[in-house]
């Protein structure tokens, strides 16, 4: 395909997927045409090989068209590709001096918005660090999706739905159903673990549904048991665990254990020699005579479980134990 040809698909493209009911049959068929005449361009940025803006601009015009049209029909791996695409042109191109995209900061806001509601939020922070301060700031498309992470953060889901009715672009309409979606069933698990019942009327106020009618719905789609104008919800009681219990029994055990262990190999070495203390942390005085003498050599040499080993002064060990004359 001539590099006329693909110019004047994607006017045509462009301009069909502008109008209020796009004939999606005829878009798809322009699309495809397209990405097979980027096959015949240079279309990606490269460090090896000369690229010129024209075609970069194009073929960067062709992936928003994509991501674009992926909306239209809620062909979400589609997105996916496209916006993966897209970021090639939208970070690295400044060594090509290739003006920037009008709809940079848009696409940037939907892929942001599109990882919130997937609950991608590792991956939602890793991509907001290519993002200049300035636009996280200023930026309606951007500020939008990092507002709604904040509400998400806070817990305040009461804003989460109104940001609804204010959406940056109609392009956000879809990822923000998906988003509230799952933010009303991380409210509907709050309230089967905080409340016994609750009536229909109020269920509905606090997962925000216009009508009881969606109420009922939504309940019968989690199986919720109503009974009369209320939802029941029935706990089951874990059974306490006895396996700390039984940890703790066990290393008691192996204290203890350990203690005669230890007793019987310092008793082959002398018995006075060394004394074995179960309780008490460090100190500096004599196991025996408990003075704080400045020969004394009271330390640790050896610490397991439960118990500390001490030494005592050399007074109190030169009287228990004198040394043999020569």
């Amino acid at each position: 395909m001539a590099s006329g040809d693909i110019q004047k698909n994607t006017q045509a493209l462009k301009q069909e997927l502008e109008k209020p009911k796009p004939d999606l049959i005829k878009c798809k068929s322009l699309l495809d045409q397209l990405k097979f005449g980027l096959t015949t361009l240079q279309f990606l940025p490269s460090s090896d090989v000369q690229v010129s803006k024209e075609e970069l601009i194009l073929a960067r015009t062709i992936l928003e068209l994509g991501v674009n049209y992926s909306l239209q029909v809620n062909d979400i791996p589609s997105f996916e590709r496209y916006m993966s695409q897209l970021k090639c042109y939208y970070f690295p191109c400044n060594s090509y001096q290739v003006p920037e995209s009008p709809y940079k900061n848009e696409m940037l806001g939907l892929n942001f918005l599109y990882l919130l509601s997937q609950n991608r939020v590792a991956e939602f922070h890793m991509e907001l660090e290519r993002i200049e301060f300035d636009d996280m700031v200023n930026d309606v498309y951007i500020n939008h999706s990092l507002q709604l992470e904040q509400y998400l953060m806070e817990g305040n889901y009461r804003k989460i739905f109104l940001a609804k009715e204010v959406v940056p672009s109609p392009r956000y309409n879809a990822f923000m159903d998906t988003l509230i979606s799952t933010t009303r069933n991380e409210i509907a698990s709050c309230i089967e673990h905080a409340y016994t019942t609750i009536s229909v009327g109020d269920a509905a106020q606090k997962l925000h549904f216009d009508n009881e009618k969606q109420m009922l719905e939504f309940a019968k789609k989690n199986g919720w048991i109503q009974v009369g104008n209320k939802f029941i919800f029935i706990r089951v009681e874990k059974q306490s665990d006895n396996l700390p219990l039984a940890l703790l029994l066990n290393s008691v055990s192996y204290a203890r254990e350990m203690t005669q262990i230890v007793k019987t190999i310092l008793s082959l070495l002398h018995p006075c020699s060394i004394f074995i203390s179960l309780v008490g942390p460090a100190t500096q005085l004599c196991v025996l005579c408990q003075r704080n003498d400045s020969d004394c050599v009271n330390h640790f040499i050896f610490t397991a479980s439960l118990f500390y080993l001490y030494i005592p002064c050399w007074t109190c060990y030169s009287t228990l134990c004198p040394m043999p004359e020569k």
